[in-house]
């Protein structure tokens, strides 16, 4: 070609055409049946679409080419690229955790090989290892497949999970299930004509954690909340029911006590079985011992009384004193 126009693909991914200075005149504006005229100096680049036999228009392929979409490309100017050209892959990180709550990145990078078909590989942070990985690269699980159906839903994913060796010395192996959803369905990971994205990707682990308060619910269960976000049940109330509740024995202060008419207690969880709920931050009924008060208020109303008496008494002498003084 008597044209001098340098084409090359850089290190990251794009191309970059450059029309070079080298002394010869020639003219890259495309004409039907050649170039049209070879006095110009400039390069005009334009990029429409792309199609093959699965594709009427490649859009992201015009997306990467449209910085081509300049106009004119003068002689001995800067080298003009397109977009990042690299191979359909998508990556996603989530946060796990190990047995002493250390958190971890935890990165999977999927590439599509067919067109119902993309392989993934899992990554860790060193010094963490994927039981599985290679001797040279432990921190790197290769090898695995996920495939779709003609309509894009999830039939299969290898593996389903994974085990994972932390180092910190944390417990090991750990296992960790990979839900993409279920197999058929359209409820986790799909395929569809978009640009990948990742929506409602979460972990069920969490990183350690102080007591900060804890309470109780209805069903007598107490809940401890934690700095970390997490509220884990701790202890629950017990619930006793007896067969003959009329046969219990009074145990003073409102308490009752089993006793061979009753019938030993059947215990269980609040608000089952018959049982009563259980209610917090309320007040409960007075539990005191109506008979055992009155008599204390008895003594001491009399000490009160006798206290007076002795009051009077001193009066009375104070003023028969006084008496005899006169």
């Amino acid at each position: 070609s008597a044209y001098s126009v340098k084409v090359t693909l850089n290190d990251n991914g794009q191309f970059a055409i450059e029309n070079r200075d080298d002394g010869i005149k020639a003219s890259a504006v495309a004409a039907p049946g050649g170039f049209a005229n070879p006095e110009f100096d400039s390069l005009n680049i334009f990029v429409s679409a792309f199609n093959d036999a699965n594709n009427t228009t490649n859009v992201l392929f015009k997306n990467q080419m449209k910085a081509m979409n300049t106009g004119v490309l003068v002689e001995g100017g800067n080298a003009t690229t397109t977009g990042a050209l690299r191979m359909a892959t998508f990556a996603q990180t989530v946060n796990i955790f190990d047995s002493l709550g250390n958190k971890h990145d935890f990165t999977m990078q999927f590439k599509k090989i067919s067109d119902n078909e993309w392989s993934f590989r899992i990554i860790v942070p060193e010094p963490a290892e994927l039981i599985g990985a290679s001797a040279q690269r432990p921190n790197i699980l290769e090898g695995g497949s996920i495939s779709f159906g003609e309509n894009g839903e999830l039939l299969g994913v290898n593996p389903s999970s994974i085990q994972f060796k932390p180092n910190t010395g944390a417990s090991f192996p750990q296992n960790i299930d990979l839900d993409f959803g279920r197999g058929g369905g359209f409820d986790g990971l799909t395929s569809t004509a978009k640009e990948s994205e990742s929506k409602n990707v979460k972990g069920d682990g969490y990183a350690s954690g102080t007591l900060r308060e804890y309470y109780f619910d209805k069903t007598g269960t107490m809940l401890g909340r934690f700095d970390n976000g997490e509220n884990l049940a701790l202890a629950q109330v017990a619930v006793a029911t007896f067969a003959n509740y009329e046969g219990l024995q009074e145990a003073g202060s409102n308490l009752y006590a089993e006793s061979s008419n009753s019938g030993q207690p059947t215990l269980g969880a609040a608000g089952t079985g018959g049982r009563a709920d259980v209610s917090t931050s309320k007040l409960e009924m007075s539990n005191t011992d109506l008979s055992r008060g009155l008599t204390q208020l008895i003594v001491v109303q009399r000490g009160f009384q006798a206290s007076s008496k002795s009051i009077t008494t001193s009066d009375q002498v104070l003023n028969t004193l006084l008496g005899l003084k006169q």
